[in-house]
């Protein structure tokens, strides 16, 4: 399908283009120049309405105006009103990022709030004391920049996301006349696709130590995020039932997820709420591994087991990936254990196709568990025997 347009008038138009929604546009010629605006979507505003509005700016421009010329100009103006009501007040970027962590605590879950106060009260820090009218699109580029060297490029677009969202809301609340991290572009970053073999698998179940290798070795048997894992607390475990429930306020999606638990991950649960402290106010939820702080305690792993290249998430596309080859699971069964609402269940399908294969993911983690263990005792004999 190409661009087409469908006339309503002289000048008026209905727009449609592949992929994108329909659109009424007003069309008219001045200075030379060819003039296109949106008016609306057709879902949203009537024929009647558009063609109002289309006829008043059509006898604007016959009476030699630019209509989108002086939208511009008046949306400039207002800009730099709100700019000098800003300095007016001493309004500094440092109080629109306490008065946005406010707002954003109130909404975020409490790991994506963690990031976003880091991003914030440390990422952000060298614009703190700016007048928030000052910070322009220059101001956050070199912030962004030195976010990359210092830290990444991955962090650099991480801050941007929550420095576009925060000057997003703020012009909501006419906190700030405009949003300048939309006139940067976010860096490239190159996906993940290591996966780890079996073998190596077997050998961090082997190497890893303390909560942290209960940790490891509860994401390699479950394919679970880290956070799903490392928070979890005793009354989300049912050893009987051998299942993992895992609350929506903790799932990356916002959906309740049990997980099948094998004996091996029972036995690792089971240990650990024993370890538990038995004090006088200990909450009954309270987490019942520890083993932060994550990015040492995965360095010193990946030393000893003689491997860096991979991340605590890399486990997760691992699992996902030793699954589907080496046991040879169907994609539904994955994504239901996965806790994924993508691909063969995205859309009306995932509305409407709530299976959880749960018989079938049983199985896979006990098979799943007999094979990791197999692939640590054939790691435990070629150590031994070297």
């Amino acid at each position: 399908m190409r661009e087409t347009f469908t006339p309503f008038g002289r000048g008026f138009y209905l727009r449609r283009r592949p992929g994108r929604s329909p659109a009424w546009v007003v069309q008219y010629d001045v200075g030379g120049r060819t003039r296109r605006k949106s008016l609306g979507d057709p879902s949203i505003v009537s024929l009647d309405e558009a063609a109002v509005t289309a006829s008043e700016w059509l006898l604007a421009v016959r009476k030699g105006r630019d209509p989108i010329a002086k939208a511009n100009a008046d949306k400039a103006a207002a800009i730099a009103r709100q700019r000098a009501d800003a300095k007016r007040r001493g309004e500094t970027f440092g109080k629109l990022a306490t008065w946005y962590l406010a707002e954003a605590e109130k909404r975020q879950r409490q790991r994506t709030f963690a990031e976003t106060r880091r991003h914030m009260t440390q990422h952000a820090a060298p614009i703190h004391a700016l007048p928030v009218a000052d910070v322009d699109a220059d101001v956050i580029q070199a912030l962004l920049d030195d976010i990359a060297e210092t830290s990444g490029q991955v962090a650099s677009n991480r801050c941007r996301s929550v420095l576009g969202a925060a000057f997003n809301l703020g012009m909501k609340r006419r906190k700030c006349p405009a949003n300048p991290v939309a006139l940067t572009d976010p860096r490239p970053e190159q996906a993940r696709a290591r996966v780890l073999s079996l073998t190596e698998l077997g050998k961090l179940w082997n190497i890893a130590s303390g909560d942290f290798g209960d940790l490891v070795r509860l994401l390699i048997l479950t394919g679970c995020r880290r956070s799903e894992v490392a928070d979890v607390s005793s009354p989300e475990v049912d050893l009987k039932a051998a299942v993992l429930s895992i609350p929506a306020e903790r799932s990356k999606n916002r959906r309740a997820h049990k997980v099948p638990l094998s004996q091996p991950a029972q036995r690792i649960l089971k240990a650990a709420a024993q370890r538990q402290p038995e004090a006088e106010g200990t909450p009954a939820d309270a987490r019942l591994l520890h083993a932060q702080p994550y990015g040492r305690n995965k360095a010193k792993l990946a030393e000893a087991v003689g491997f860096t290249d991979w991340t605590l998430h890399d486990i997760r596309r691992s699992v996902a990936t030793r699954w589907a080859e080496d046991l040879d699971v169907s994609t539904e069964v994955i994504e239901a254990a996965l806790n994924h609402v993508s691909g063969t269940k995205s859309g009306i399908a995932g509305i409407y196709n709530r299976a959880e294969h749960w018989r079938d993911r049983v199985d896979v983690a006990e098979r799943w568990a007999s094979a990791v263990l197999a692939a640590a005792a054939q790691d435990r004999g070629l150590r031994v025997a070297t």
